[in-house]
């Protein structure tokens, strides 16, 4: 059953059973498993109408906001599941990593403090550990390091072969290698999930050729776990070692390939890496084609890109995927990031305009169509309805991108007052960002106010704008000279 079929079905037993909490549950589930944030959303908030203290609708709330990824609201959840329940070890290590990347000194320090707790929980342990790695070294500070090394060793007890370790490198931290071998010690012992993590932690810090031998050296059991295998082919593709890859890939480390599929893979990455890049996007165009409409063959292509670091790759997966299967939001995000990046506003307009009619609810897509539309001279009338019904929904404190949005619809559409009546309700810090004063500024000259123009160019740095934002500043200052000069000429013949 595919992910709209899922949650469809899971839908129509809510309505079948009004009121039915477990039901409830199940279809946020199962929104959440396929990524549908909307869905997920909105049932969660009808949930806590009426089981809002359930321990399950607090550990829903929880994974829907890590979905949806607004981290002041995740922070907030998480503290009501740690409140409601103190001994949830997960809800309290959340939180702890969460707050330590706080700008608040002393909430920075609790989390740190609470993290040293953590790290009694055996099952944690080696969490808590790469998080306090982790701190350290953004300290950039080698004293604090060489501390944190030197406490986890002492909480982690060094071997015997670890004491023999102990000798100092020339650019490591003392006892470095000793207590890289207390951490795979206590990742193998926890089983495979720690295994994975310490295997991406070794790759982040360059250590991927370490983390496949070690892999290699592990207990059967773990070795083939789906999560040590999947991890070993990311690290695989990152290291470009092709033949392990080959072999991980034929066995469904990334899901199900075809034998085609995983021998196109290996070709295209030869040619991408020997022959230059004209070869290996062919190569690549054909690896794309031979995987269909699978989104997991597809889902894994793109993984692989990334793991390669190759944008072009990447994409292409990705368009393959919300071609074939529109409703697939993470791939549209992922091309959202990838065009944005690229400050490539053509594309992000054809993203739009395939992603806007499958995602009607969300108000972020509708208000980023609408700008786009507007920046490249293409909004409709359709769209113009859009925002203002956005902005009415949203009532006497609406969201400062509806605001934005609303103002340059309505500019476009030549109603120069109701657009500035829009910016004038912007809050705080929304008022003083750079596109907002580049419509002010847009507004101004379509009034033919040089003094408002000359004032408002002298409050936003131009180089925070996109190309296309420029272009729209560029010639709504050139049409206000133009009229001028042609005021100055139709004086001057009638004098």
């Amino acid at each position: 059953m595919g992910s709209h079929d899922a949650v469809a079905a899971r839908r129509i037993l809510t309505h079948l059973k009004p009121g039915d909490t477990e039901t409830k549950i199940a279809l946020i589930t199962e929104a959440l498993k396929f990524n549908d944030l909307e869905t997920a959303q909105d049932e969660l908030a009808e949930l806590e109408k009426t089981a809002r203290n359930d321990m399950a609708t607090l550990r829903l709330a929880v994974a829907t906001a890590l979905a949806v990824g607004e981290k002041a609201n995740l922070e907030r959840r998480l503290t009501e599941l740690v409140r409601a329940d103190p001994t949830d070890a997960d809800a309290r290590f959340n939180l702890a990593a969460l707050r330590l990347q706080s700008t608040d000194a002393k909430q920075a320090a609790e989390a740190e403090r609470e993290m040293r707790q953590l790290s009694a929980i055996p099952e944690l342990r080696l969490r808590v550990a790469l998080e306090r790695l982790k701190l350290a070294a953004v300290t950039r500070n080698p004293l604090k390091v060489d501390a944190e090394v030197a406490d986890l060793l002492g909480e982690l007890g060094p071997s015997r072969s670890d004491v023999l370790a102990m000798s100092e490198t020339v650019g490591e931290p003392p006892g470095w290698s000793a207590l890289l071998n207390a951490l795979e010690r206590e990742a193998a012992r926890n089983g495979a999930k720690d295994a994975a993590l310490l295997m991406r932690w070794l790759g982040e810090i360059g250590l991927g050729t370490r983390a496949l031998a070690w892999m290699d050296g592990l207990p059967l059991e773990l070795r083939d776990a789906p999560e040590t295998r999947t991890a070993a082919a990311d690290m695989a593709a990152n290291l470009d070692d092709l033949p392990r890859l080959r072999a991980l890939l034929g066995s469904g480390a990334l899901g199900p390939l075809s034998k085609d599929t995983v021998t196109l893979v290996v070709a295209a990455r030869v040619q991408m890496l020997h022959l230059g890049a004209e070869r290996g996007r062919s190569a690549w165009h054909e690896t794309v084609a031979s995987a269909g409409a699978s989104t997991q063959a597809l889902r894994a292509l793109a993984r692989l890109a990334v793991a390669w670091r190759d944008t072009y790759a990447m994409d292409l997966a990705l368009q393959a995927i919300v071609e074939r299967n529109p409703g697939e939001r993470w791939a549209f995000e992922m091309l959202r990031a990838s065009y944005a990046a690229q400050r490539d506003m053509e594309k992000l307009w054809r993203l739009y305009q395939a992603w806007a009619p499958h995602a009607p609810r969300d108000k972020d897509v509708q208000r980023t169509w609408v700008m786009l539309g507007v920046l490249l001279q293409r909004e409709t009338p359709e769209q113009r309805a859009i925002i203002e019904g956005i902005l009415a929904a949203e009532g006497e404190q609406p969201a400062a991108a509806t605001l934005l949005a609303a103002a340059a619809s309505r500019w476009r559409a030549g109603d120069v007052a109701a657009a500035t009546a829009a910016l004038d309700r912007l809050p705080g810090e929304a008022a003083a960002d750079p596109s907002a004063w580049m419509w002010r500024t847009v507004l101004a000259a379509e009034r033919d106010d040089e003094t408002g123009v000359r004032d408002n160019l002298g409050r936003f740095d131009d180089k925070r704008l996109t190309k296309e934002e420029k272009q729209v500043l560029a010639d709504a200052r050139e049409a206000m000279r133009n009229r001028k000069l042609a005021a100055e000429r139709e004086t001057a013949r009638k004098e």
